[in-house]
């Protein structure tokens, strides 16, 4: 995971985004290139929180190029307090801010999410070729997920869930502390050091 682009400063990312550093967050994102179905579901979902919770959560949602211009819409048209991004450079911001996010199940994002112990409700991308999947139920198996296929997902399942897991601090802490329990941000070196040893070449320098 990228390290050297983390930091946890909430009051500092809510400043940059332009949102609350008090109101609860919600992450959204379909991956790189963005996902259309999940765009639509999430932002239906999205309504449905802001109507039975007026104002009281705020949304980040990463839709990809194609989306942008429609879920901007969406979401201006529905009052929804939010900030819609195309593509986040500082991806660590929306991190630091959320309080759960619902995302693809790339292992990139999904790390990056446990290195901020972050709950997350998972959909993989429906391809049985890719390990999306396996992710999603392995991270799912340790309590630090909610992992759904995107055949069975609806806007209003996805809103009853993220409203559970808002509404519920112990739930929300447990599944915080399962995250955490997965990251592992000295994997490089590690990684560095087992290599060496079967090399027998000496040791990683710091």
């Amino acid at each position: 995971i990228r390290l050297e682009e983390l930091s946890g400063d909430r009051p500092g990312a809510a400043g940059h985004l332009g949102l609350s550093p008090d109101r609860r967050t919600v992450l959204i994102m379909g991956g790189s290139q963005g996902s259309t179905f999940l765009n639509s579901v999430a932002s239906g979902a999205a309504e449905i929180i802001n109507k039975k919770w007026p104002d009281k959560v705020q949304f980040i949602h990463l839709t990809g190029e194609k989306d942008y211009g429609a879920m901007r819409g969406f979401y201006a048209a529905n009052n929804i307090p939010s900030r819609i991004f195309s593509f986040l450079d500082r991806i660590d911001r929306a991190y630091a801010l959320c309080d759960v996010a619902v995302s693809r199940a790339g292992a990139a994002a999904i790390f990056e999410l446990a290195f901020y112990s972050k709950p997350m409700i998972l959909v993989p991308y429906p391809d049985r070729r890719n390990d999306q999947r396996s992710n999603a139920m392995y991270f799912s198996a340790r309590g630090a997920a909610i992992y759904k296929e995107e055949d069975d997902l609806s806007a209003e399942w996805l809103a009853g869930e993220v409203m559970g897991i808002l509404a519920d601090q112990k739930k929300r802490a447990e599944m915080s502390s399962a995250a955490s329990g997965l990251s592992r941000p000295d994997a490089g070196k590690r990684l560095a050091e087992e290599t060496v040893a079967l090399a027998g070449t000496g040791t990683v320098k710091p």
